[in-house]
Parts: structure tokens; C-alpha cells; sequence
């Protein structure tokens, strides 16, 4: 078993190594990471690391605050032995994208994202939208898809929406309005 913050920890042990991380994508069972070296102009390594057949990833939290210079974050078609249900991503101020749909994500921590212009958390275990709602310049977010969340309608109503000004027609975020 492989816990990914163990092996971000293994792949990125310095401040030096952890900035030059810019892309996590995991995706069936392998994990890819982008990174940018400054040597001139930017160079872009990519690192695979194949999770064995035997072995899963295990995470139920993810803390990415290390990683300052992290743009993208996709999660897709892996198997967990503890799915991740805390993501936390503050003030990680070049992020842009977080795809990660039809997990267990119960929690997102986005305070500090600056720069983000895509989430789709479709399909996870969201039950509360404060930290989505009060994120940092909604104004850049150009894709928002939240359906599939057990959301109290309640809770939720379509002035929250108002600061996502390049989201033209609100309903495409997929919860429902009180």
C-alpha cells in the first residue's frame, strides 16, 4: 500500500524540489507529476511512477501546502484503499484546475487560490460550500460543476453564485437553488 503523501514526500524532499512541482495527475493507477526546472528557459520533466498491481493508494488526507509553485490537480479512475475525503490546497496561489469527480471528498480547504479558474468536484461527498463560495477572486472561475453533492438545497441559493461572474448560467454548477 502507498500512501501518496509519502510518496510526494519520497519524489520532493527539499523546499527546492517541492517548488519545481507543477502537475499531479493520478490516473489509473499511475502517478504523474510535471515539474519546471529554471535553467534558461523552462524545462518540463515528467516523472511516471506506476503504482504496482499489488499495490493501492491510500489516502484520506491530502495536504498539497507544500507546494507552492502547484498549477493542476486531476484525479481519476485509481484505486483507494482509503479514498480521500480532505483536500487541502491553501494558499497554493498558481493553482488553476482541480478535477477530481466521483470520489468520497467530504472537505476542500482553497483559501490562498488565487489563480483558480477550474473545479469540477463532481459526484464527491460535499455537504457545506463555504469554502468554495469564499474563494479568492471567484470573478477568474470559469468552470465551477459541483452536482452530485449532497448539498442541502437550503443551504445554498443563487446570490452565493453572484461573484462567479465568467459563469454565465448559473445552473451549469449544478446544485440547486433555494
Amino acid at each position: 500500500m502507498t500512501r501518496l503523501q509519502n510518496l510526494l514526500g519520497v519524489l520532493y524532499e527539499t523546499n527546492d524540489d517541492k517548488a519545481r512541482l507543477t502537475q499531479i495527475v493520478l490516473e489509473n493507477n499511475v502517478c504523474i507529476v510535471k515539474e519546471h526546472y529554471k535553467r534558461g528557459d523552462d524545462i518540463l520533466k515528467i516523472v511516471k511512477r506506476e503504482i504496482g498491481k499489488e499495490e493501492t493508494l491510500e489516502f484520506e488526507n491530502l495536504d498539497l501546502t507544500a507546494f507552492p509553485n502547484l498549477e493542476s490537480i486531476e484525479i481519476k479512475g485509481v484505486s483507494l484503499t482509503k479514498p480521500l475525503k480532505k483536500l487541502n490546497c491553501s494558499n497554493l496561489a498558481k493553482l488553476e484546475r482541480i478535477d477530481y469527480q466521483d470520489g468520497q471528498l467530504d472537505e476542500i480547504t482553497l483559501t490562498g487560490c488565487t489563480n483558480l479558474i477550474s473545479l469540477d468536484i463532481r459526484g464527491n461527498r460535499l455537504t457545506a460550500l463555504t469554502s468554495i463560495i469564499g474563494i479568492s477572486n471567484p470573478d477568474r472561475v470559469t468552470w465551477l460543476t459541483l452536482n452530485r453533492n449532497p448539498v442541502s438545497s437550503t443551504a445554498v441559493n443563487a446570490n452565493n453564485f453572484d461573484a462567479f461572474t465568467k459563469i454565465e448560467d448559473k445552473t451549469d454548477i449544478g446544485v440547486a437553488f433555494a
